[in-house]
This record gives structure tokens, C-alpha cells and sequence, in this order.
């Protein structure tokens, strides 16, 4: 029986998914934002939403990167 054990250093990985979180995070509110006080065309209205959504599951994968590598 063997038991093998690494270390790696994630701490730039860490840094550049905090700061794509960050800005993911700043994305999304200019989206809702957007959705908030803009009324138009359903089209365009569809279209905001179905890119929240696309940036919202990144935001969430991001998140789970960052519990991973914590």
C-alpha cells in the first residue's frame, strides 16, 4: 500500500479567478441594471436575459473554482 501526497501553488490561479469573478460580478449588474430601466422591444429584452443568465453560470462556475481552490 502507497499514499502519495503533492502540493501545488494555485495562488496565481486563485487571483486571476477572483478577478474574473469580480468583474463577472460588475457584468451582471450593468445586465440588470439594463433590464431595470430599459423597456423596448421584446426581442431586446430576451436578448439581456439570455446574457445574464450565460454570465450568471459563469459567475457560478467561477465560485466553485474559488471553493476548489481554497
Amino acid at each position: 500500500q502507497q499514499k502519495r501526497l503533492d502540493t501545488k501553488d494555485v495562488t496565481e490561479q486563485f487571483f486571476d479567478t477572483e478577478a474574473r469573478l469580480r468583474n463577472k460580478r460588475v457584468e451582471e449588474a450593468r445586465l440588470v441594471k439594463l433590464l431595470e430601466e430599459r423597456t423596448g422591444k421584446l426581442e431586446d429584452v430576451l436578448a439581456v436575459e439570455k446574457e445574464l443568465s450565460r454570465v450568471r453560470g459563469e459567475v457560478e462556475g467561477l465560485e466553485g473554482s474559488l471553493r476548489l481552490l481554497t
